[in-house]
């Protein structure tokens, strides 16, 4: 562990400054991100932070496939997965750096435009808010039959 003139830093690494965020109960997606954390492969790709909309990238994986995960924290937005394949460390490579763009194109043109080119490797889950225990069950469900 990192120390600085003998302090303890606050969060010693990135996995538990997500834990304390996604422990903001309160939050919208707060059921989801604690799924995909508890998938998320730490050992291949450090956690990554998107400040606006604050929202995470996870990595997870299939058999045959790696799956870039992109959830947020508090907003409305689907949960946005794009599949990587074939299962090699420089398509991941490349996948990470065009999701980079396409997360920047979305933040800056809004959803539609990037939706609207109708992205092969993309699938969304939606959030459904009226019943929060059957919603997260369905969001799981989803989840599982893309992986």
């Amino acid at each position: 562990m990192v120390q600085f003139f003998g302090v303890r830093p606050f969060h010693p690494d990135p996995e538990d400054l997500m834990n304390d965020l996604i422990d903001i109960k309160s939050s919208k997606h707060y059921k989801q991100l604690r799924y995909l954390s508890s998938k998320h492969l730490s050992k291949i790709l450090n956690l990554r932070f998107i400040l606006k909309p604050f929202s995470f990238v996870f990595l997870l994986d299939s058999n045959e496939s790696y799956f870039i995960v992109w959830e947020t924290l508090d907003t409305s937005e689907a949960t946005y997965i794009w599949k990587v394949n074939p299962k090699k460390t420089n398509e991941l490579k490349q996948k990470l750096n065009e999701i980079d763009d396409i997360i920047g194109v979305i933040k800056e043109g809004g959803k539609r435009a990037y939706l609207k080119e109708n992205p092969e490797d993309l699938t969304r889950i939606n959030h459904d808010y009226t019943n929060k225990s059957a919603g997260i069950k369905n969001w799981i469900k989803e989840l599982e039959s893309i992986l």
